[in-house]
């Protein structure tokens, strides 16, 4: 007879009443427990595995993932470290090459230095070549400026005939300016800065005040010209503010003056027309006085000599050919504030005489020798002039006055002196 596997003793049945009223009193609480006890360890292995919503808490995926992360982050920087290491190596090895090929190199040039070795009388010869050739350019270099200069000088016209002519046009001295329309002298005016400008860059030279067209304009030889201060080649307060180089209509006499026998009214009309452009004459005045002084740089650089002011007491001859507007009160290279002087003062040519300056530059001997840009051995370097700016500039109104002796009034207006009764003779 078998024993109760609950307690042991022996009956007939498997299973004794007592104990089995005793196993299903307390079943069902042992299966809740269990079941409790069983949901927790779900939920905590669950908790474990796939981690919760907070950021400090991860689950068992979560690790495996950054595992994983981990270990391709620790594979991909040990490639890295590999390829460093391989590029290192190749870049020392290129180093390495490249020294070996330099010395090399040197070593070659040094021992074909010490083989091709040139005696002192050899390096003389050779010093002397490169400086005969850098002769033979120079010359080359003249000569072509030379050809240059006085072919434009040929084709602008320049030449003396009743006085200095341009293009067929005559350019007076500027105390004469009025005697001529205004027309023939801006258009005087205009050849004359067109072929500065092409002098100036055939011969590399700088000049103290450059011609330069008016805003909006802008253009070469379009517009009216304009004279201002070559920055920072020329040091001066003064100056720099840009003049006007055009004369005005109501500034020529020739053109308004009208043919009457009556001397009174010829007078009137003529204190009437000087008065009226006194302002505006003047300021055309001063901006011939720059367009002169440049001219006479550019001719002084290229060895016109006698090139000065005379003093105030020698007027010369020509002072009477100017007591008439038929005589046309000569060129710009006669009489007044122009004029070819004698040798006895030292100065045989004004700065005023635009076009004789540009004549006797085109005939200089030293023509093309010196320039301010490099290519020959005569290199100037700074505009170095001892003609003041300010005494053509004073000498140029001076002469206005004196030819027709208007003077500012005290009350702002123009006085007229004795002198404008030259005018009373027929045009």
């Amino acid at each position: 007879m078998p024993p109760c596997p609950c307690c042991g003793l022996s009956k007939k049945e498997q299973y004794c009443a007592h104990c089995i009223h005793q196993g299903v009193a307390t079943h069902a609480e042992i299966a809740r427990g269990l079941k409790s006890q069983a949901d927790k360890a779900v939920a905590r292995a669950e908790t474990l595995l796939g981690g919760t919503t907070s950021p400090h808490v991860r689950g068992g995926h979560e690790w495996r993932k950054l595992r994983a992360a981990v270990a391709a982050s620790e594979q991909r920087v040990a490639l890295l470290r590999a390829q460093l290491t391989a590029r290192k190596d190749e870049i020392k090895r290129s180093r390495d090459c490249v020294a070996r090929s330099d010395v090399r190199e040197r070593q070659d040039t040094l021992q074909t230095a010490q083989r091709a070795r040139l005696s002192p009388a050899d390096l003389r010869a050779q010093i002397a070549f490169v400086r005969a050739q850098h002769r033979e350019v120079g010359k080359r270099i003249i000569q072509a400026r030379r050809v240059l200069v006085r072919e434009v000088v040929d084709v602008f016209g320049v030449q003396r005939r009743k006085g200095w002519e341009i293009a067929g046009i005559e350019l007076p001295a500027p105390e004469n300016f009025r005697l001529h329309p205004s027309m023939s002298i801006n258009a005087a005016f205009m050849h004359t800065i067109h072929l500065l400008a092409l002098l100036t860059r055939y011969l590399s030279i700088e000049v103290p005040f450059e011609p330069t067209p008016q805003a909006p304009l802008e253009l070469v030889h379009v517009g009216r010209p304009a004279m201002k201060a070559n920055v920072p080649f020329l040091s001066t307060s003064k100056w720099r503010e840009k003049h006007v180089l055009w004369m005005s209509s109501t500034a020529s006499l020739a053109g308004q003056l009208k043919k009457t026998s009556n001397s009174a009214a010829r007078q009137a009309a003529v204190a009437g027309i000087l008065a009226k452009s006194y302002k505006k004459h003047r300021a055309s005045l001063t901006a011939f006085a720059l367009l002169a002084h440049s001219v006479a740089y550019l001719a002084y650089t290229q060895g016109v000599p006698g090139i000065g002011l005379r003093d105030d007491g020698s007027r010369g001859d020509s002072e009477d050919e100017d007591e008439n507007m038929g005589g046309g009160g000569g060129g710009a290279g006669a009489g007044g504030a122009g004029g070819q002087m004698t040798a006895a003062s030292g100065v045989l040519v004004q700065p005023t005489a635009v076009l004789e300056l540009i004549s006797l530059l085109a005939e200089s001997p030293t023509l093309g020798c010196r320039a301010h840009a490099p290519g020959t051995s005569d290199v100037l370097r700074h505009m170095g002039f001892g003609l003041d700016v300010k005494k053509v500039v004073a000498t140029v109104l001076a002469a206005e006055d004196q030819r027709w002796g208007v003077r500012p009034g005290q009350e702002g207006k123009e006085e007229l002196s004795e002198g404008w009764d030259l005018l009373d003779v027929e045009t």
